[in-house]
């Protein structure tokens, strides 16, 4: 029986757990090198219905293509197995050394995992270079602004997704399981537990990552992280915003729709403040995709390129660096 060095106390995350450790290591015998938590569970800050998020780290190299799609195939039946969604991450020590995992998952390993069983070799992971990172970081920002706006491409300045809305159309109802959600709540509760603001409260949070990404040289895994970085490193009229929206978004409400008027009043300000914010970010994207764009290298200006044509400026600077490239 596998002991974790790290537990939840939450039965419904550890059993899982324990179970595909246990068959991991019965069907690649040696060949994991260690078994870490990431996420909610990791930082202690799960809501209903948090994912369990497993990163299953093999040594060396995977020795064959069959290895990884026979891991891949085990996942996928542990995953089948847990109650709560089971999110399992595989790699290699070769391919995380290569670079080859996406930087941001490299950072939270590194820094924001917990070590549930196996050998410890975080120490000797690198971190990735400045430019992935950035790239990755504010890339990851535009895939939620494209969702939270329904759009396929942005216009600055932006507009509120519906500007008539009590919530000005961030909120996105998602309901969750009542087998899940009554792990953390009533019966009662759970058969109206919705998610509504997850999208909203990432968002934020990925802006935060992005801008620390652009002005500082920290590196952040989670959101929780992002937030307190950003005030001791930035600080300035978003940092209390920003703690707002982590510490009531998520930790207080859930990610769900509050029910008293007035924490409904608190989200509804929070979301007239989440435009402003985005605009306030997209001013800073414009000038990093600027610099980029005018940069000596080849691969940094076809990036800025790609961008821009996703991200449109209607302003006279950015026209002319994009007629430059003609």
């Amino acid at each position: 029986m596998v002991q974790l060095f790290y537990e939840t106390g939450t039965s419904a995350v550890d059993e899982p757990l324990v179970n595909t450790i246990q068959r991991y290591e019965r069907v690649f015998s040696g060949r994991v090198r260690g078994y870490y938590l990431l996420g909610s569970y990791a930082d202690r800050c799960p809501v209903v219905g948090s994912d369990i998020d497993m990163y299953i780290l093999f040594g060396e190299a995977f020795v064959a293509p069959e290895e990884i799609v026979r891991a891949q195939e085990l996942a996928h039946v542990c995953a089948q197995m847990s109650t709560l969604r089971l999110e399992i991450k595989l790699c290699c020590e070769q391919e995380l050394a290569e670079g080859n995992e996406q930087s941001i998952m490299r950072v939270a390993l590194k820094q924001n995992s917990v070590l549930l069983y196996g050998s410890d070799t975080r120490p000797t992971m690198e971190l990735p270079t400045r430019e992935t990172y950035t790239r990755d970081a504010t890339d990851a920002v535009l895939d939620f602004l494209f969702r939270l706006h329904h759009q396929d491409y942005l216009t600055y300045p932006l507009t509120y997704p519906q500007a008539g809305n009590e919530f000005y159309g961030y909120e996105h109802l998602v309901k969750l399981p009542v087998h899940v959600a009554s792990i953390h709540a009533s019966a009662e509760d759970a058969e109206n537990t919705y998610y509504a603001t997850r999208e909203l409260v990432e968002c934020a949070c990925r802006m935060a990552t992005a801008l620390l990404t652009l002005q500082t040289d920290c590196y952040v895994g989670t959101k929780r992280e992002s937030v307190g970085h950003y005030q001791e490193m930035i600080g300035g009229e978003w940092s209390p915003f920003l703690l707002e929206m982590f510490e009531k978004g998520k930790l207080q409400w859930g990610y769900g729709l509050p029910k008293g008027s007035a924490q409904r009043t608190e989200l509804r300000v929070l979301c007239g403040q989440m435009l402003p914010f985005e605009n306030h970010y997209l001013r800073h994207y414009r000038a990093y995709l600027l610099r980029q764009a005018r940069s000596a290298e080849s691969s940094s200006r076809q990036f800025a390129f790609e961008r821009f044509a996703i991200v449109h400026y209607d302003d006279d600077e950015v026209y002319a660096v994009l007629m430059s490239r003609r």
